[in-house]
């Protein structure tokens, strides 16, 4: 019997499959969170007058051995799963949800889950800026309009990407502020009789604060999901350069990769194919299309809660489930990377110092545009890159490049 039912008579097939089928499975990944605010929930209790002494120990001692649980998919989601199981421990279950709802609730195990998935999505960005900061100081061309432009070095070119990550981070960080308010012991949404202590509640979990209006702490689910997603779509833009550069270096031969990161052909023995980058690509796609499919449930919503912010829960979920894995993918490929720096050193030649030139002409007081029109003097690989050195060309930062403190 579902914990809302009154007639006892059952829901139907086709409308339990279509509401809540596939809910319990994803579900699964909110189990811990959903028994850390039932405990700090009975302790709020306890403290309000609702449970006794002995009936606090015991709806502890029950929601820790939740933790081992199997979730029934004919209870809907982990809450009524929780409860189910606490209730059959203790009579003192039955108290368990006094002045909450699932409505709290929800939002609740949603936000600790993506704030937890945000800390360690910025702790493995931080690994690939610190990949991509060691780099080698090898010459090569940069490239601009999909053409050879003027000399860097793979050192400034992995520079730049990880300056990107770490800005990702910061976004990650200002995001987690945002959403750092709890929603329980808003109840459905419009308070409750019951002495609710939510500031309480919000230090036991571990939030910053509380929504000060419950209408607001509820409603508020959607769009802290589609804010969390704002900042993985950050991020898969940015892997997606990244992925996208690698391989064009790798077509032209100024880099490969070591075996172990990439796989072959199974009717040419030649190739060797870094398909982990094809797939970071492909990563940043999906999670901007699950990016989009959130703002679309979300929009044009009624305020309070809506049965529709539930599709919100499996985009957000797939959405961490697709970039934190490329990301760890990405930071390997970069450990695996071997610069050909003979193929590097030979491409920046020619037409590739050609604004150098011009701009050593226009420093010894040429006008600009009339050296531009010449062609400038001579110049080498080595000079051009020494001088951008010297003059404050931004190769490997003295500090290393970091981001503001995060927390869970």
């Amino acid at each position: 019997m579902k914990v809302w039912s009154k007639s006892g008579e059952d829901v139907s097939k086709t409308i339990e499959e279509f509401t809540s089928g596939k809910d319990v499975a994803l579900d699964k990944g909110l189990l811990q969170y959903d028994i850390a605010a039932g405990m700090a929930h009975a302790k709020m209790l306890h403290k309000i007058g609702v449970v006794s002494e002995a009936e606090l120990a015991e709806l502890l001692a029950a929601l820790e051995k939740a933790k081992s649980m199997e979730l029934d998919p004919s209870l809907e989601d982990v809450h009524a799963n929780v409860e189910a199981f606490v209730t059959k421990e203790t009579p003192a279950g039955k108290k368990l949800h006094t002045a909450r709802s699932r409505n709290d609730l929800v939002a609740t195990d949603m936000l600790m889950y993506s704030k937890d998935s945000l800390v360690e999505t910025s702790k493995a960005m931080e690994e690939l800026a610190g990949a991509l900061q060691s780099l080698p100081p090898l010459p090569m061309p940069g490239f601009t309009h999909m053409q050879k432009a003027m000399p860097t070095t793979l050192e400034h070119w992995g520079c730049s990407h990880a300056e990107s990550l770490v800005n990702d981070c910061e976004y990650i960080s200002a995001t987690i502020k945002v959403i750092d308010k709890c929603p329980l012991g808003a109840c459905a949404g419009f308070g409750s009789v019951f002495p609710v202590d939510r500031e309480m509640l919000a230090e036991e979990l571990g939030f910053s604060g509380v929504h000060w209006n419950t209408l607001s702490a509820v409603a508020s689910r959607g769009k802290n999901t589609f804010l969390a997603l704002n900042a993985l779509a950050a991020v898969g833009l940015d892997l997606s350069k990244l992925a996208q550069d690698l391989l064009l270096l790798y077509l032209l031969g100024m880099v490969s990769f070591k075996d172990a990161v990439c796989t072959g052909s199974s009717v040419m023995p030649h190739k060797k194919n870094c398909d982990a980058l094809e797939l970071v690509k492909a990563k940043a796609g999906v999670v901007l299309g699950l990016q989009a499919a959130a703002l679309g449930v979300c929009v044009g919503l009624p305020s309070g809660y809506n049965r529709d912010e539930q599709e919100t829960k499996k985009l957000l979920m797939q959405a961490f489930g697709e970039i934190i894995p490329a990301i760890k993918a990405a930071t390997e490929v970069v450990g695996a990377l071997e610069p050909d720096a003979e193929k590097m050193l030979a491409e920046c030649g020619g037409e590739v110092l050609a604004t150098d030139k011009a701009a050593l002409e226009a420093l010894k007081g040429t006008p600009w545009r009339d050296a531009y029109k010449s062609g400038g003097g001579s110049i080498s690989v080595g000079d051009s890159i020494g001088l951008k050195k010297v003059l404050g060309f931004p190769g490997n930062p003295s500090k290393p490049l970091k981001k503001k403190e995060t927390k869970s």
